[in-house]
């Protein structure tokens, strides 16, 4: 077995590291609703009935506003489908309000919604309800998942290669399902209406332990604009497990599959700045589009059209497997493992990520081509140009396995062999 060890050494409290991950309530003071009001001067001597009075001006009026809250999602690493039932969302103004303390205001589907992750690509987002909120600070605002009954399927994973649906194991955090955090927070003003929109990340919340799938969040809020990177991929990688990432120094910032249909991607709601777009492919090497710049929260970048779809060339693949430890242990953190590429004069590529099995930190990462990566510079107006390129590793089957987990730095890389 191709097995390696790598460590990480922990920078911060585990039980920190976990409630993040966990989806603790989000961060904040609790905030509470303004309203204007009249001052009333000291009584003071008597005017004459000639003196003029000053006017003054009515309350504020309070007007509820309104939060309009849709989920988004990322496909997973290793997954055909990851499906969540969404029951519930509930809000709250202060930070450290416990899930059956007073003063949430909850919008509770009509049907608890089951939606697949691996289906929200390109931007996709399904609402899932406006709450009528109060002007003011709202620290907490919180997803409600179903739970699974004894081997149901309310939350499931179905692994790639196989057609089992698997549950998808929740920990309870409410009375009624498992509480998610989406964010940190945010503002209502007097009468304004706002989009609350959760990205969930279907490839870093799912752990592998043994024979079973625990669910631990990683969901971020997101803008709702749908600005970001578009492009068209050959129809003749469809079906074949293609992924496409928006990469800055090889980390994964946003990912997505194309249109089953059309091959077109959408890599959506980007923060403002330049990216490596990377697409991989079952049987086909790797190819990635530098220095692609994001300039605004608005405009979408056309990486190409319809009639230039971009391709990739065909590959031997290997696999790596490697064992990924945490110090000191942990039994709720697991490892993420990337399995990454450096091209000479280039930018560092994520190929396949994985995350680590929760109980043993053993960690298999397929599909790795054995062949060198593409590589084309950006450049505006401009027909994307692809050149092989020999990466930086010993060979091109070589690569450089790193590994990050919440609360932990990197202690060390290795370079292993995909056989």
């Amino acid at each position: 077995m191709n097995t390696s060890l790598i460590r990480l050494a922990a920078t911060s409290a585990i039980a920190a590291a976990c409630l993040s991950a966990c989806g603790g309530g989000g961060g904040g003071g609790g905030g509470g609703t303004t309203v204007a009001s009249q001052t009333t001067s000291s009584p003071g001597a008597p005017t004459s009935p000639t003196s003029p009075t000053s006017p003054t001006s009515p309350p504020v009026a309070v007007q509820f506003g309104t939060a309009k809250v849709s989920l988004t999602g990322e496909p997973g690493c290793g997954y055909d489908a990851v499906n969540v039932t969404v029951s519930k969302v509930r809000f709250h103004m202060s930070a450290t309000a416990a899930p059956t303390d007073a003063g949430w205001t909850d919008v509770t589907l009509a049907t608890p919604r089951r939606i697949d992750l691996s289906q929200m690509g390109n931007g996709a987002s399904i609402d899932l309800g406006t709450a009528a909120l109060s002007p003011g600070h709202y620290a907490q605002a919180l997803l409600v998942l179903d739970q699974n009954s004894a081997n149901g399927t309310a939350n499931s994973v179905v692994v790639s290669g196989t057609a089992l649906e698997k549950p998808l194991l929740t920990q309870t955090a409410a009375p009624d399902g498992t509480s998610i955090a989406l964010g940190s927070g945010f503002d209502i003003a007097n009468g304004a209406a706002i989009n609350v929109v959760a990205d969930f990340d279907g490839c870093r919340s799912v752990l592998p332990r043994g024979a079973d799938y625990l669910l631990r969040p990683v969901i971020n809020a997101v803008p709702a604009t749908k600005n970001g990177i578009d492009g068209f991929l050959d129809k003749s990688l469809l079906g074949t497990n293609v992924r496409v990432s928006a990469q800055q120094k090889g980390v994964e910032i946003r990912a997505t599959q194309p249109d089953p249909t059309t091959g077109e991607f959408l890599l959506a709601r980007l923060p403002v700045g330049s990216y490596d777009i990377v697409i991989t492919a079952d049987n086909r090497a790797a190819a990635a589009i530098t220095g692609v710049n994001v300039a605004d929260a608005t405009a979408v970048v056309a990486l190409n059209t319809a009639a230039a779809p971009i391709t990739l060339a065909p590959s031997a693949t290997g696999s790596i497997d490697a064992l990924l430890t945490l110090v000191p242990y942990s039994p709720v953190v697991a490892p993420f493992g990337s399995a990454t590429q450096t091209f000479i004069n280039g930018p560092r590529i994520s190929v396949r990520d994985r995350v680590a099995d929760l109980g043993s930190g053993f960690v298999h990462i397929g599909s790795l081509p054995k062949t060198s990566p593409s590589l084309a510079v950006w450049q505006s107006g401009q027909p994307l140009s692809f050149i092989q390129h020999a990466p930086t590793n010993e060979a091109p089957a070589f690569y450089l396995v790193s590994t990050s987990a919440p609360g932990y730095s990197t202690s060390g890389e290795l370079q292993i062999e995909a056989k």
